[in-house]
């Protein structure tokens, strides 16, 4: 709009401030109305304008979001894919875009990636990660069968974006990761070894069962998954592994990240039995994980409930930042 629409005939108009506003700053408008320092109105996105509310227009896929969000970026089509569960344990995934010079985001069609038909297929425990060397998304999820746990599976669908007016992305065919077992939990960490072995690992509370749907064990555990690219897109189990015995923990407050410096693994997990914080380092050779020893790095927590924790690697400082709740 022509300022002048604003100003009027006295040479001044009110606004309101999108960011702190300092005398001598240039300013600008954005489509709200909103008035800030030319470079927030430019280049920042969601952050003093709020959360964007985004209606998918279907039940089926924007029905209740259970149990969180999983969520990785792929650098070369510069697009996000968001994958979620629903009230009605279905796995739905978008394709998101920044819109670069504006406080907003372009969201592909949904596509889903689990259809529960009932209690005997219901989804659970989502993961997503990226893999720069296939280029592809892996997405991991539990498969549970309310009446007969022994049917009860991990399963594994890799994905492709398409990136420019698209923002569209197609899945491979589901794979089975793991047999006769489950992560326990709601998220499942998963990181991504960034090689051209395409490893994917994922680390949480396993269950494996007996075929009389008896636990055989349930662990502090890790998985590995491979990736594979070009006509193929499907994912391929490798090796189960255990990290600690006895150490069940809290599958909620686990993480998992890649020290590329020393070309090793960091878990961090909370045994629920001590509400102690532990971690292990982990070393992959082919599709095999060997864990070290657990130990504990924090007992001041007093309860393991609500726990969580996320892990970073910084190569320039050759550091890892836990966080921890």
């Amino acid at each position: 709009s022509d300022v002048k629409t604003y100003i009027g005939s006295a040479g001044q108009f009110t606004a309101t401030a999108a960011q702190a506003i300092s005398a001598g700053d240039a300013v600008a408008m954005d489509s709200t109305g909103k008035v800030g320092p030319i470079k927030q109105i430019q280049g920042l996105w969601n952050n003093t304008d709020g959360d964007r509310n985004y209606d998918f227009g279907a039940a089926s896929e924007d029905e209740y979001v259970s149990e969180g969000f999983a969520t990785a970026y792929d650098p070369d089509t510069d697009r996000h894919l968001i994958v979620w569960k629903n009230a009605a344990y279905d796995v739905w995934s978008v394709v998101v875009a920044r819109n670069a010079g504006n406080a907003d985001a372009t969201f592909g069609t949904p596509v889903q990636i689990h259809n529960s038909t009932g209690t005997s297929d219901r989804a659970k425990g989502i993961s997503c990660t990226y893999d720069t060397s296939a280029d592809r998304f892996l997405v991991m999820y539990n498969v549970n069968d309310n009446s007969t746990a022994y049917n009860n599976t991990i399963k594994g669908r890799v994905a492709t974006v398409t990136g420019g007016s698209t923002n569209s992305v197609a899945f491979g065919t589901v794979t089975t990761i793991l047999d006769h077992g489950l992560i326990f939990g709601q998220m499942s960490p998963c990181t991504t070894y960034a090689t051209s072995a395409n490893r994917h690992v994922v680390v949480n509370r396993i269950y494996r069962l007996n075929s009389d749907s008896s636990v055989q064990d349930y662990e502090w555990s890790s998985l590995t998954v491979e990736v594979t690219g070009g006509g193929t897109n499907t994912p391929s189990a490798g090796t189960y592994a255990q990290v600690s015995s006895g150490n069940y923990g809290d599958a909620e407050s686990e993480s998992i990240c890649w020290d590329e410096t020393n070309d090793r693994f960091i878990a961090i997990h909370m045994d629920n039995n001590t509400d102690d914080w532990m971690h292990a380092v982990g070393s992959i050779s082919g599709s095999t994980i060997t864990w070290g020893a657990v130990a504990v790095f924090d007992n001041t927590n007093s309860s393991y409930s609500g726990a969580g924790s996320a892990c970073i690697h910084d190569a320039s400082t050759n550091r890892t930042a836990v966080f921890i709740s």
